[in-house]
């Protein structure tokens, strides 16, 4: 199972429709990130609001911000060479990134 750390990118998955298994949120962060609460209401994803030394177990030593989701799988989209590109002018721009989490 894959665990996706971190506001934004639990947010971006609930918000992209991501099949998430559970989410795991600090009981005193459950005002600040009511937002992922409702998104994850809406897709049906569990929510378990828990202590910091529960979600510390779970999450390890991250940057977590407080919120925590697992899923099954992530999949990523095959992307052709004409899609790797923009074109700008006479030139093309290829946007390669690295290390992303």
């Amino acid at each position: 199972m894959k665990k996706l750390f971190g506001i934004n990118t639990v947010r971006e998955a609930l918000a992209a429709g991501l099949n998430i298994d559970r989410i795991l949120i600090l009981k005193n962060k459950r005002e600040k990130l009511s937002d992922i609460s409702d998104l994850a209401k809406k897709n049906k994803s569990p929510i378990k609001y828990v202590s910091k030394e529960v979600f510390s177990r779970e999450a390890g030593d991250v940057n977590h911000q407080g919120v925590l989701a697992f899923v099954n799988k992530l999949t990523f989209p095959k992307l052709s060479e004409d899609e790797l590109y923009i074109e700008n002018g006479d030139k093309k721009v290829y946007l390669i990134l690295d290390g992303i989490t």
